[in-house]
């Protein structure tokens, strides 16, 4: 099989696809190809932007905003988050009691961080 250069070439020299994904086969048809290199940049760039920890900004908001009595989903929206962050981040990070502060909820957050393998 000739490369998608050549055949663009002997089409009457139009240019080859820019992305690199896609290739001429024999009957002319452009078909797309994934390359498993950027499949796997792009599920390593999902990951990294999907799971980020709350900084200790947002931790101060949600203290300040749990105090005006604001609801779970009106903190979520401020702090640019999904609500399930800030349920999420209430339950790991909040006193057997129940209050949330956030200077105690970064130190525990910090000292989870640094368990990890």
């Amino acid at each position: 099989m000739k490369n998608t250069a050549e055949v663009c070439r002997a089409a009457g020299g139009a240019k080859p696809p820019e992305s690199g994904l896609e290739e001429m086969n024999p009957t002319g048809n452009v078909k797309k190809q994934k390359e498993e290199t950027e499949i796997s940049s792009r599920l390593v760039n999902f990951a990294l932007l999907m799971y980020k920890q709350l900084t200790s900004e947002q931790r101060y908001t949600i203290s300040v905003l749990l105090q005006r009595k604001c609801t779970k989903n009106e903190i979520a929206h401020a702090i640019g988050v999904s609500n399930s962050t800030v349920t999420r981040e209430l339950r790991h990070n909040s006193s057997s009691r129940g209050v949330y502060k956030w200077d105690k909820a970064q130190r525990l957050a910090d000292k989870r961080k640094h368990q990890m393998p």
